[in-house]
């Protein structure tokens, strides 16, 4: 049981402040009524003047390298006495004299210290000696900050919100942040992203009841948007009206919310923002995209029109321009060329995939000298590796189709239809509906765009399942790859990727493949015996750390570069410490720097606190610390991090816990990214677990339903204009 801890004491040193998050790692004085003087602290907190009084509150941790420290701090300023507001007045930045700010607190102090600031204030400090009126309106304007985010983050934190919480609420809100969270907490907190119990304890605090309307269609909008979460662009009403009631009933409102006021809530929802289709409910934007990729596949596959200059023959001249033979599956995949419209190519890991993608590229420009191709994939690493394979240049999606830099909401408005004759979009189970919705919308008929994936891989982080409703779809033409190239038929990867695939978890033992049992509590001691054993200074890319959680991959990076390279020269950035030597993944496109979400590199020099040199393919990069949160230590990374990747060496780690995490598909992705070898850290037990849950193929959506009704509208009306 973690021990909490309590202290008064002086605002001492920052050591690290990120600025995207509030993480704070500080030193706190005390006075000398404890075993020591110093304390180090961290958390997500407001930003503090060195010297300030404060109350800090959190639980004891030994950590590596402060030994025992305070985790998890809330802190909080005490009442702002006559001494404070002298300290403040002299360290704010007023360019006021110590006797001037003297004058303030005798004059002003105890109106100044209320956070209530009487309006009136400005004219009547204007007339002191030795202040203008720009000088009050900024010590004003500061005071009301001060006092302003102190209240909304202590509110925010006592109703159980975090750091992150209180930020969107003040950036979107400003100083009526708390006052407009106190009257409107639903409305606020769906604006702001608050967790729905967050919102209740608000609500409850300010005469909020359980079955009060505004609760009850914010929990039916809540149910939806966690539904589409976990893949869903749809509820029918009996899967709404459980998942709502189940939202309602928390620790804020224990009591149970009746069916009737549930009804309630559905029906107001659906006056704004819901929408409807017979026992369906959707978010109106989901409802829409979907709606709009069945349109657009239609429009651009029905009817079916043969391209002219198709030839059987196809297949033998590309072999004879490239010098590839292309496998018997290989060349059934060029009968996607003999029509324009939606195509799909399947195929698991090894199956050559890429290679046959080239032989199409090839094959369309063998039909079409001038032909204008786009090749694209979901994320930077997975563009770049469909451009080595092709020769050609690759782009993100979201690159393609102008999107600003994390944010597919904000296309821009002027973006120009897309006018290609072929495109290929690689890694399409990463797509969800929403983004193919985009990419769809942008393409003009007439051209053919090509899908190809794995329906094995982990599904997109969104909602929908729009690779496996393009492969079930009747009227859209697909090939599947089975056969295997790139490991040899004896390989034990592959035999277990396939069991796995059936739902066996009995795994098998060979040369490229090492079942480690380990129990939790000594999972990530065994990790490091064994890396140690792999690692290679002189090529770090030849083994790869891969972990299912955020947690598990901040303990392995940490522990990894202790042992590796712990004492290399190192800059510390966002609760980090980079170091010269470190293997580090790019989180973010940087279209002018030319580094891409996924890719990896070396820090090669630490310049200065400001400066990081980083080689990534073979290209030296400067980066400045306004780019340096666009990286994280790369020892290890999460399996959805590493789709479109493979390394000659796998450590996939597969801990019991947390359950949610335990999945079909994140075993499946994990071992199939190594090339020569995969070390599996897990019991069998777990394993077992795993393999039995392939709930993301349960993903409910109407995609396919909305594909058939396009395809027989469309044959309908071919059939009307022929007659």
């Amino acid at each position: 049981m973690e021990t909490k801890i309590e202290l008064q004491g002086i605002y001492k040193k920052t050591i690290i402040r990120d600025l995207r998050d509030g993480f704070t790692s500080f030193l706190l004085e005390t006075k000398n009524t404890h075993e020591r003087k110093h304390y180090h602290c961290t958390g997500n907190i407001l930003s503090f003047e060195e010297g300030e009084k404060i109350t800090v509150q959190g639980t004891w941790e030994t950590n590596q390298i402060f030994g025992l420290q305070i985790k998890d701090v809330v802190v909080r300023r005490p009442p702002m006495d006559s001494s404070a507001l002298l300290q403040f007045l002299l360290t704010s930045g007023l360019d006021i004299g110590v006797m001037t700010a003297k004058n303030v607190v005798e004059h002003f102090g105890e109106q100044l210290t209320q956070h209530d600031l009487d309006e009136g204030l400005e004219d009547k400090m204007v007339l002191l000696r030795g202040l203008t009126r720009k000088q009050c309106q900024s010590l004003l304007h500061k005071l009301r900050n001060r006092y302003t985010q102190q209240e909304l983050y202590e509110y925010i934190v006592k109703h159980g919100g975090i750091y992150k919480d209180y930020l969107s609420m003040y950036k979107k809100y400003g100083y009526e942040a708390l006052e407009m969270f106190k009257r409107s907490p639903y409305e606020i907190g769906r604006k702001s992203g608050l967790r729905f119990v967050i919102c209740d304890s608000v609500a409850k605090e300010n005469g909020g009841r359980s079955q009060s309307v505004q609760r009850l269609e914010y929990g039916v909008r809540r149910a939806l948007q966690a539904a589409a979460a976990e893949g869903h662009t749809y509820l029918n009403r009996q899967q709404l009206l459980r998942e709502t009631q189940r939202l309602l009933r928390n620790a804020v409102f224990p009591e149970p919310v009746s069916l009737p006021a549930i009804n309630l809530g559905i029906e107001l929802a659906t006056q704004s923002g819901v929408v409807r289709e017979e026992n369906r409910y959707y978010i109106q934007s989901i409802r829409n995209a979907e709606k709009r990729v069945a349109e657009n596949i239609g429009r651009m596959s029905f009817p079916v029109v043969p391209y002219e200059k198709y030839c059987d023959d196809l297949v033998g001249q590309v072999m004879e321009k490239t010098g590839i033979h292309f496998a018997e599956g290989q060349q059934e995949a060029f009968s996607l060329l003999r029509t324009p419209g939606v195509k799909v190519l399947l195929g698991g890991p090894g199956t050559g995939k890429t290679t046959t993608v080239r032989g199409l590229v090839e094959a369309f420009l063998t039909m079409k000298t001038d032909a204008e191709i786009l090749l694209c994939a979901p994320t930077g690493r997975a563009a770049q590796r469909l451009s080595e394979a092709t020769g050609r240049e690759a782009f993100t999606i979201h690159r393609l189709l102008e999107f600003t830099k994390g944010n597919i909401t904000e296309k821009k408005l002027a973006s120009k239809a897309l006018r290609a004759d072929l495109y290929v979009i690689d890694e399409t189970s990463m797509i969800n509906i929403e983004l193919a919705d985009f990419l769809l919308e942008e393409i003009e008929a007439g051209a053919t765009i090509i899908f190809v994936g794995d329906n094995e891989q982990l599904p997109a982080i969104g909602a929908g399942n729009f690779l496996h409703d393009l492969t079930c779809s009747k009227g859209i033409p697909t090939v599947e790859l089975t056969e295997v190239f790139r490991q040899k038929s004896t390989s034990v990867i592959l035999k277990n990727a396939r069991a796995i695939c059936m739902g066996i978890s009995k795994l098998s033992k060979g040369d490229d493949f090492e079942l480690i049992s380990a129990e939790d509590d000594k999972m990530l001691t065994r990790v490091q015996e064994e890396f140690l054993k792999y690692y290679d200074r002189n090529n770090p890319y030849s083994v790869q750390v891969l972990a299912c959680t955020k947690s598990i991959v901040s303990q392995l990076n940490t522990l990894i570069q202790k042992l590796v390279n712990g004492n290399a020269k190192g800059v510390r950035y966002g609760g980090t410490v980079f170091r010269v030597g470190d293997k580090v993944i790019m989180n973010s496109n940087n279209y002018r720097m030319r580094y891409f979400n996924g890719d990896m590199g070396i820090i090669t020099d630490i310049v200065s606190e400001e400066y990081i040199k980083v080689k990534i393919n073979q290209v030296e990069i400067l980066l400045t610390i306004d780019e340096f949160e666009d990286m994280e230590l790369g020892y290890c990374i999460t399996v959805h991090k590493s789709q479109g990747s493979e390394y000659p060496v796998v450590f996939l780690v597969l801990p019991s816990k947390p359950k949610k995490m335990l999945k079909r598909k994140i075993l499946f992705t994990g071992i199939t990214r190594g090339k020569q070898n995969v070390k599996l850290f897990a019991t069998k037990a777990t394993i077992a677990m795993a393999v039995a849950n392939n709930e993301e193929d349960n993903r409910q959506s109407t995609l396919m339903r909305r594909l058939e009704i396009q395809r027989k509208k469309l044959e309908r009306t071919a059939e009307k204009g022929a007659a």
